[in-house]
């Protein structure tokens, strides 16, 4: 579609050109009917080349290299954040020996490649690719202390390339991307810590970082002014008097308030999502059910005396 775009304007300016000999053509002041047709972007990109009339030819050539910077960006990006979404993120310990096991299963399991991976046929056309083309070659440079070092040097046409390069050198370097739970920003981890908050502008509470925002102490104190909130934090409270009432485990209690705080970021990203229907989603019943909890029901009261003669 943008190519299309591109290519019509390219075209009406080159006919113009050819045919209003006189009047200059004024590219920084795109005409009304342009404007109204959205075409400002492609106005600037013409102008960046020049308005000659060679310049129409080259503009074209241009326009597919940057239909294929498009495909290749959208490619990696669709791929990249379901590996984080459904791999990167579910690993017990991060390391690099770790985020490499994640990488191979997410590419060879053919249960999840083909609606995970980008690919032509669900994705009209767009590909991502596992293998890439490189020139390597060995050249001497110099370094930032004045030393002089054989470097390797790659060589590529492809952006989606370059994107992955940089990207899986990071996961090698033990580094990690990460998505916020709270504003759905992605961030880099430098470290092996298990970070799910940002430290950016919480976009529900000015004044806080969204890790700030995650706490619950914060969230406490927040509850009065969020009513969303309040209803996130009574639930956590009836969670844990069921742990310490021991109706469930540690490990329960872990997953249902991971639950719980998930459900609460989704409902504050989402004003269609109204308070009464978040607090039913909540409920200790539901939150049980789907994470796989049965509640052990304890004995109430105090057990009964034994009498004189019986031993126990």
């Amino acid at each position: 579609m943008q190519r299309k775009r591109l290519e019509r304007v390219a075209n009406e300016i080159s006919a113009r050109s050819e045919t209003v000999k006189d009047v200059p053509l004024d590219l920084f002041h795109p005409s009304e009917a342009a404007l109204e047709k959205g075409d400002a972007f492609y106005y600037e990109m013409l102008r960046a080349i020049g308005p000659t009339k060679d310049a129409w030819r080259d503009y074209k050539k241009y326009i597919r290299r940057y239909e294929t910077y498009l495909h290749d960006i959208r490619a990696f990006n669709g791929t990249i954040r379901n590996f984080i979404s459904f791999s990167l993120s579910k690993l017990k310990h991060n390391s690099p020996e770790d985020y490499a096991a994640a990488l191979y299963g997410f590419y060879n399991d053919e249960r999840i490649a083909e609606k995970l991976i980008v690919n032509p046929i669900r994705n009209n056309g767009d590909c991502y690719t596992t293998h890439d083309a490189y020139e390597l070659s060995y050249v001497p440079r110099p370094l930032p202390d004045g030393t002089v070092a054989i470097c390797q040097e790659h060589v590529t046409d492809s952006l989606q390339a370059l994107m992955k390069a940089d990207y899986m050198l990071a996961l090698n370097s033990g580094h990690n991307i990460r998505r916020c739970i709270i504003c759905g920003r992605y961030f880099l981890l430098k470290s092996g810590v298990h970070a799910l908050y940002c430290e950016g502008a919480c976009p529900h509470a000015p004044g806080y970082t969204c890790r700030q925002f995650g706490s619950v102490e914060v969230q406490k104190e927040l509850a009065k002014d969020i009513p969303k909130v309040k209803v996130k934090v009574t639930a956590f409270a009836r969670i844990t008097k069921d742990m310490q009432r021991g109706a469930i485990s540690q490990e329960d209690t872990r997953k249902a308030k991971d639950y719980v705080r998930d459900l609460l970021y989704d409902a504050l990203r989402d004003a269609n999502i109204s308070v009464e229907a978040f607090e039913q989603r909540i409920s200790s019943e539901r939150v049980y059910q789907h994470c796989g909890i049965t509640r052990t029901a304890n004995p109430r009261g105090r057990p009964p005396k034994e009498k004189a003669g019986e031993q126990s």
